[in-house]
């Protein structure tokens, strides 16, 4: 059946009633629904960081590509206005040597940039894993201990 344009695309559900249904002792749902909904927030805020600085390096790679260009044509206006063959060929080979040292100084400029988001990014979902975690090990502590199993009254029935 073709949609309107007026319903949503996808149904809006509200999860936590449908998991409702299913009892499980000892299991607080709005507890796990509110750690999933935590989740989710440490992710988005995570991306976001990422977004932001992989934003920051793709400016900076611009940037980059622009003072190229204009070493680029200064270096080539010096060349060309040198005397000799080899005053020129001299130049160049300044040029080049200047134009490998600054493209490792961008390199590493641009992997310390990288470097930064991801370990910001890991950071944020870190602690959300960390708070998860002592969440469930502070649970597990405090759940009472499973009934054991009357294996008499098991052996006798069969």
């Amino acid at each position: 059946m073709a949609r309107t344009g007026s319903e949503p695309a996808f149904p809006t559900v509200d999860v936590s009633k449908f998991f409702e249904s299913f009892k499980i002792p000892g299991l607080e749902m709005n507890g796990v629904m509110d750690g999933q909904r935590k989740t989710v927030q440490a992710m988005i805020e995570a991306q976001r960081i990422a977004a932001e600085a992989y934003q920051g390096v793709f400016r900076r790679q611009v940037e980059l590509a622009q003072e190229a260009m204009e070493d680029l044509t200064a270096a080539m206006k010096e060349v060309m206005s040198q005397d000799s063959p080899s005053d020129a060929a001299t130049k160049h080979l300044e040029f080049v040597r200047k134009s490998i040292e600054s493209s490792f100084a961008n390199l590493r400029e641009i992997a310390e940039m990288t470097t930064g988001a991801h370990t910001e990014a890991f950071k944020v979902m870190q602690a959300r894993i960390g708070e998860t975690a002592g969440k469930a090990v502070k649970e597990a502590k405090e759940a009472p201990a499973p009934k054991a199993a009357n294996t008499t009254q098991a052996r006798a029935a069969s």
